[in-house]
């Protein structure tokens, strides 16, 4: 069985327009995915450079070459520049120009425009460089961790290096000269190749959007709307990812359990609104303190846990201490009123034994309870022990 090329790029340019259409209607429900914009934009130009370079001998041949291909390789561009969108990096439309402006400045040189093998040659690069290109911007940004991501990557390094390998075939089977259409078995092949990877990638983007948005559902879901930290949920799944034991060690930790004193006073006297700026005021100051490693949490009302890893006892009291300071001099005044708003803290450690959080959440509850009712505004250790000294 023989491919004809002249069939496979027809049936490619209207295949290729399909994700044109498609991804600016999924746009319309992810607008924050304006690579979604990008990529679509750029399939319907792939589409029209392809029917336009095979118009020939319909459309003037300099027409069909120059402009044609020019469009194509605006279309790997866009990839390019979506990619980096996608990631939240700004687009770079002078890039994004360089292989058309290569592609119609090497077009005007007779000995280049002539030479069918020499135009198959440029373009692959341009669209093997643009296609790779797109590949490391996906993967710089690895961090996230999305499934559809590594497959994106490899299909793009595929197509990147279909088009490399494209380039080396021109080299070693040439094409006849003149400015007719590439044929061969073997440009049929990597036609088909290219057109079953460009397809495949745009539906793996608009995977890797979704993926992404239920990503950030799931993370809003853990986070309190009002403090910005993580709520009950957010904290005590990733307090209990810290504390599990790791090849037979146990990580050292020790909670804070935090309750803001007098919390329903300061709602009655000074209102929600107040409040609300105080137990935001509270989360600014815990944040502060804290190492970034360690983990805040808000645990409902006015209650917050902090889990403060590879300290002992000792230094997590010196942390303890600066938070409930730090408090006292930012709420002594809040919007305008003299809200003197304090806190009192309540410790437990795990050191050297695996405990479970709701063990340490129990002791440091008696803790935070031996506070209150020792006058509040103090912090208690646990079992009223006394740090040691390091």
């Amino acid at each position: 069985m023989s491919l004809d090329v002249q069939t496979l790029l027809v049936v490619g340019s209207f295949v290729g327009a399909l994700p044109g259409l498609l991804l600016p209607v999924v746009w319309l429900q992810e607008r924050s995915a304006t690579c979604l914009l990008t990529w679509g934009f750029g399939h319907l130009i792939g589409a029209i450079g392809l029917l336009v370079a095979l118009l020939r001998p319909a459309v003037p041949a300099g027409l069909s070459i120059q402009l044609g291909n020019a469009l194509i390789l605006f279309y790997y561009a866009t990839l390019w520049g979506a990619a980096r969108q996608f990631e939240g990096r700004r687009l770079l439309p002078l890039g994004m120009a360089t292989g058309p402006g290569l592609w119609l400045a090497a077009c005007q040189i007779p000995a280049f425009y002539d030479s069918l093998t020499a135009r198959v040659m440029l373009a692959s690069a341009g669209s093997g460089v643009f296609s790779l290109a797109a590949a490391f911007e996906f993967w710089r940004g690895r961090q996230e961790r999305l499934p559809s991501r590594w497959f994106l990557i490899g299909l793009l390094t595929l197509l990147g290096l279909n088009y490399i390998g494209r380039l080396l075939f021109a080299q070693f089977l040439p094409f006849p000269a003149g400015t007719g259409t590439p044929s061969g078995t073997w440009f049929a092949l990597a036609s088909f190749a290219t057109i079953l990877l460009t397809i495949t990638s745009s539906f793996l983007l608009l995977n890797l959007v979704k993926e992404r948005s239920a990503l950030r559902h799931q993370e809003a879901a853990r986070i309190d709307p009002l403090t910005g930290v993580p709520n009950r949920r957010g904290f005590i799944e990733a307090a209990a990812r810290h504390l599990a034991p790791r090849r037979s060690r146990v990580p050292a930790a020790v909670l804070l359990l935090m309750d803001l004193d007098h919390f329903k006073q300061i709602n009655d006297r000074f209102g929600h609104a107040v409040g609300d700026k105080v137990l935001r005021l509270f989360g600014t100051v815990a944040r502060k303190e804290l190492a970034p490693g360690d983990l805040l949490g808000r645990l409902g009302g006015e209650e917050f846990a902090a889990l403060l890893l590879g300290r002992d006892l000792a230094e997590a009291m010196a942390v303890a201490d600066r938070i409930r300071d730090a408090f006292a001099l930012a709420g002594a005044s809040v919007a305008g009123y003299q809200v003197g708003a304090r806190v009192s803290i309540g410790m437990a450690a795990q050191n050297g034994t695996a405990r479970r959080l709701e063990d340490l959440l129990r002791e440091a509850d008696a803790a935070l309870y031996r506070a209150k009712a020792n006058g509040r505004d103090r912090v208690e250790l646990p079992g009223g022990a006394l740090p040691q000294p390091t």
